[in-house]
């Protein structure tokens, strides 16, 4: 997921980072259970 692959390098120097990751794994979370799959 790109907004993962944006933030996860800057966590450790922003921590507010880590919760935009958060959000990102569940967003990741949803489009796997909620979306149908090719």
């Amino acid at each position: 997921m790109l907004v993962r692959a944006v933030l996860g390098p800057h966590d450790r120097v922003h921590p507010q980072h880590r919760f935009a990751r958060l959000v990102s794994e569940v967003l990741a979370n949803f489009e796997v259970f909620f979306l149908p799959q090719p």
